[in-house]
């Protein structure tokens, strides 16, 4: 049995690949980023401040009511300053030729941190 046999009124989307066509996996690309996270209270100084500055971030908060205020917490989140890649930027031939040829790492700079 076919899948064509299976699903007839599909007969035309199935297509055969040609056998010249090598099927190669290649994984996705990934970034992986660490850090810490701290969880802060709605009403922070710090978070007041950063939404006071931004229409779109006021309007988020602006239909809360007290009492939903209090269930509400944001994650500040501080990245380690090294962040690992896998494939980004990485032609699909280099990552055929191996596995291990995709993987490099980035650094924050401090001014940026």
């Amino acid at each position: 049995m076919t899948i064509k046999s299976y699903f007839p009124e599909l007969s035309d989307v199935f297509k055969p690949v040609p056998s010249h066509i090598p099927q190669v996996f290649v994984p996705s690309g990934t970034v992986t980023i660490n850090g810490t996270a701290k969880i802060l209270p709605i009403e922070n100084e710090e978070i007041l401040d950063i939404f006071s500055k931004k229409r779109i971030l006021r309007l988020i908060t602006s239909h809360l009511t007290p009492e939903e205020k209090k269930e509400v917490v944001f994650l500040k989140i501080k990245p380690d300053p090294k962040i690992l890649c896998y494939g980004v930027g990485i032609s699909i031939m280099k990552l055929r030729g191996g596995h291990t040829e995709g993987g490099y790492s980035v650094i924050i700079p401090e001014e940026r941190g």
